[in-house]
């Protein structure tokens, strides 16, 4: 991926010491991209594409 060691520990310890609060960021992320693909699928589907 192009990381050093150094930059892997770093992400680690972050995660390490904020995992709930990242943890919650990935959800609200996931179910906003869910919903932004249901919205497109629907909208492509009415325009019968």
């Amino acid at each position: 991926m192009g990381l050093t060691a150094d930059q892997v520990g770093v992400a680690l310890r972050y995660y390490a010491e904020s995992r709930d609060e990242i943890d919650t960021w990935i959800r609200t992320v996931d179910e906003e991209a869910e919903r932004a693909e249901v919205a497109w699928r629907l909208e492509r589907d009415l325009l019968g594409r």
